[in-house]
């Protein structure tokens, strides 16, 4: 007797397919979170070490320039200016008033306004200073046709801080200074993380045969003339040419010819000496005799320190390229720098060696000119203990910054404040509200583009109530000026542009001069 045997194959349930599907989705998550995770990571790091190497790039460039600072240099300009503006676009979405000046700290759900001494990813620093170096240096630029001149020189008028940056405009574009406009009017320099770090250093040469009708002429070393930047032909009590904004080029193709501030030059046609000559001969023509010590005349604004004078660059040029558009990418010094910051330390007044008391001043308060014995041969410095345990640390100059993480300056200890306030505090000199007669020139009118006069308070005032956007402050050393910065501090604050790093890397860099 045959029998039929019949095979029952089994198979998977419903509910294990789903299981097995429901497993399988989560190995892919937790593969595709590790791969994310660890991109990001990779990302984040190589965008740290692209900022490194531009940072030591550009410390190099500093060590060089302010270790040449030429001590009889005609000049030395310090504007220090705060701004509001979101660090990147994405910031700038996630805002939910639309006011950079408020931001959400403490991620409460609530913003608060920000208090401009303390600065981070809302609040700004866009200073600029300017200074003569004697040292060896190349040209960057040169004619038509010749994309660096085979020329250099032995001093140089420096320039460093934040750059104007165009627009998308073709024909003529409209340039921007940094966080000015709207994310549509201003595509390329709104964002914090736009912003570019300038340096225009231009190199100075006394042109040949030049008369008060004639500009004169500069050869490179194989003899070939070149064009410059020119010594307008009028009285020196007008102008500050060659290194005054809008001063002119001698070439005439342009339409215009080229000014100062378009970066298409870095040859100017004056020396050190010459150019402390004019600028000499400039100060007695444009005093205030009303406002004593401030007599010399508002010359920063002349000398690419004014609220609009910022050097140009074009970081996009389009090919093929010329010795104009490489010109115009000269002045980059660094891209994403959302901040940066310049103070300065000195010996500017006379101390008690044991408690930092100030004992006087190095200047007359009534004339603005410096006398015998108002400083001490020593840096001014604050002190911090008593007896054996007293600490003497440097005391830092510049518009008010707290580097205690204080959302308000309130003391002078630590934080940095206008040197005005160190002044005030000597009381033998009848000091009252005196400040330097190079410090924020008159501080009784000159007000801020919003109405706020950061040098209108009192003595170590609480700097952090009622400031408002574009809070600045001025130092502007002159040829009369021999009491100078010894030391500078610069903090600047890099963003990686494609917003791998969440706060930026900051640097902070100390340089003492000759």
């Amino acid at each position: 007797m045959n029998s039929n045997r019949h095979t029952l194959r089994t198979a998977f349930t419903l509910i294990e397919l789903m299981v097995s599907i429901f497993l399988l989705l989560l190995i892919m998550v937790g593969v595709n979170t590790v791969f994310k995770t660890t991109s990001e990571t990779i990302g984040a790091g190589q965008a740290q070490s692209a900022i490194i190497r531009d940072s030591r790039a550009i410390q190099h460039v500093f060590n060089q320039d302010f270790s040449n600072i030429a001590a009889d240099g005609a000049s030395i300009i310090l504007r220090s200016q705060q701004i509001y503006q979101y660090s990147s676009l994405p910031d700038s979405l996630s805002d939910v008033d639309g006011a950079p000046k408020t931001a959400d700290l403490t991620s409460s759900g609530t913003e608060t306004t920000l208090n401009y001494p303390f600065y981070n990813f809302r609040s700004h620093r866009i200073d600029e200073i300017s200074f003569f170096t004697r040292k060896l240096q190349r040209r960057q630029t040169g004619n038509d046709g010749v994309y660096m001149a085979n020329q250099a020189s032995f001093e140089q008028w420096v320039w460093l801080g934040h750059l104007r940056v165009p627009d998308n405009t073709a024909v003529t574009p409209v340039f921007f200074n940094p966080g000015d406009g709207t994310a549509q009017t201003n595509p390329n320099n709104f964002y914090a993380n736009q912003w570019k770090l300038g340096r225009m250093a231009m190199e100075l040469v006394e042109p040949i045969g030049a008369t008060s009708a004639l500009p004169g002429t500069i050869y490179d070393s194989a003899g070939v003339s070149q064009d410059f930047i020119y010594r307008t032909p009028s009285p020196s009590s007008t102008t500050l040419s060659p290194l005054d904004t809008n001063s002119n080029s001698t070439q005439v193709a342009h339409v215009g010819a080229y000014l100062l501030q378009e970066s298409r030059y870095d040859l100017a046609g004056t020396s050190i000496a010459g150019f402390a000559t004019i600028l000499g001969t400039w100060q007695p023509a444009n005093t205030d005799a009303t406002s004593p010590p401030f007599y010399r005349g508002n010359f920063w604004t002349q000398m690419m320190a004014g609220p609009t004078s910022r050097f140009q660059c074009v970081p996009f040029p389009v090919r093929p390229l010329t010795s104009e558009s490489t010109a115009k990418l000269a002045p980059i010094l660094a891209s994403g720098v959302s901040n940066f910051t310049v103070e300065y330390a000195g010996d500017f007044v006379k101390q008690d060696p044991t408690t930092g008391t100030v004992l006087d001043c190095y200047y007359d308060p009534a004339t603005g000119l410096a006398k015998v014995g108002g400083n001490d041969g020593e840096v001014d410095y604050y002190v911090t203990g008593a007896g054996v345990n007293a600490v003497k640390s440097i005391r830092w100059y510049g518009l008010p910054r707290s580097t205690t993480n204080k959302t308000t300056v309130t003391a002078l200890n630590g934080d940095v404040a206008p040197l005005r306030d160190t002044v005030r505090q000597c009381t033998a000199g009848g000091y009252g509200a005196s400040q330097a007669p190079f410090e924020c020139i008159k501080p009784a009118t000159t007000t801020n583009p919003s109405g706020n006069n950061i040098l209108s308070a009192a003595v170590s005032p609480d700097y952090g109530t009622g400031s408002a956007n574009g809070t600045f402050y001025i130092c502007a050393w002159g040829p009369t000026d021999t009491v100078r910065p010894k030391m500078y501090r610069i903090t600047m604050t890099m963003e990686d542009p494609n917003g791998r790093l969440q706060n930026g890397q900051t640097f902070e860099y100390v340089y003492s001069t000759p």
